[in-house]
């Protein structure tokens, strides 16, 4: 096994490590989580860029990629909703969202591997993920911006403006921006390569 996979293997490692970080009886367990969270969120730069550098992208490589992109995030996002620290039931709604868009397009990738083609993720879809990573350890730390501000998600703006405040606004804006380019970018997939089930239906009529 080379070194990208090895680093893919850590970064599925490190979730359980984040879900015990997260849940721990400390203060700031929030923020151990999220760092160790952006930590993770790292390795995926870093073993694509090294992967790639030296001629090392492998199936088991992009394999190991893939699912560990989608269980980092997916099980970030359900931390987030067991926080409260989305105002409900968007908070719900939009996590929804997004792990539906993200087995819509695992599903279009599957059937044109099928097909002998092959579906590479595109700009949005790369730069909605970055914004994933971002908000994710952001929302893990608001409960406790939240507590310091005095606030709660069913009224946010009771104390007035605060530094605390300012920083769950910003975690709620790349979040938000986040689930826009889900939408944006599961729509692109869904339209750019619809014509994926064409020749499913065409091999179906053989």
């Amino acid at each position: 096994m080379n070194l990208p996979n090895k680093i893919s293997l850590v970064r599925i490692f490190l979730i359980p490590v984040i879900v015990v970080a997260f849940y721990i009886p400390w203060a700031y367990s929030g923020y151990l989580a999220a760092a160790l969270f952006a930590v993770a969120a790292l390795t995926d730069f870093v073993d694509g860029k090294l992967a790639r550098k030296y001629n090392l992208v492998t199936n088991i490589g992009k394999f190991l990629d893939s699912i560990a992109d989608k269980m980092l995030v997916n099980v970030g996002l359900l931390l987030v909703l067991s926080s409260n620290a989305l105002p409900s039931p968007w908070g719900l709604i939009t996590v929804a969202i997004i792990i539906c868009r993200d087995l819509i397009v695992g599903c279009l990738r599957q059937i044109a591997a099928a097909n002998g083609k092959v579906i590479a993720a595109d700009q949005i879809g790369k730069i909605k993920a970055t914004f994933q990573d971002i908000a994710i350890p952001l929302l893990f730390v608001v409960p406790h911006w939240m507590i310091w501000a005095g606030v709660t998600t069913d009224n946010i703006f009771a104390n007035g403006f605060s530094v605390s405040l300012i920083f769950i606004l910003i975690a709620y804006l790349t979040y938000a921006i986040a689930v826009v380019l889900t939408i944006i970018s599961g729509f692109t997939y869904l339209t750019k390569n619809r014509a994926v089930f064409k020749t499913e239906e065409a091999e179906s009529d053989k």
